[in-house]
């Protein structure tokens, strides 16, 4: 019963950020991940980018732009009903947007100090 208390909890905690739909979802032992695969992607994204921020690796601005591009490409074919997604290209995509938002980010800190 524990387990149940402690994934309502999170749930309700990332139900403020994530639409957590249950097709966009991945699930563990049974139970709904708390966001979807493509903010579980950002999420990985910004721990891949934070890893690379410590490490100093750096990648060129364009490829960072291109990173945002294919999230937003994947997401609009969706949207259009062009080409529905699936929720490994979004846990992709969504990686990738995170690693830019990080890199971005850092490109901008770097910048002003």
């Amino acid at each position: 019963m524990k387990a149940q208390r402690i994934w309502l909890f999170l749930m309700h905690l990332f139900s403020h950020s994530c639409h957590q739909k249950v097709e966009r979802s991945f699930f563990v032992h049974g139970y709904q991940c708390p966001v979807c695969a493509r903010c579980c992607g950002v999420y990985l994204g910004y721990a891949i980018g934070i890893f690379m921020w410590v490490c100093s690796i750096t990648l060129p601005l364009y490829i960072y732009g291109g990173f945002l591009l294919l999230m937003l490409a994947d997401w609009g074919l969706q949207a259009a009903e062009i080409r529905p997604s699936t929720n490994c290209r979004r846990l992709l995509t969504g990686t990738l947007c995170g690693i830019a938002f990080l890199g971005l980010f850092r490109a901008c800190i770097m910048t002003v100090l």
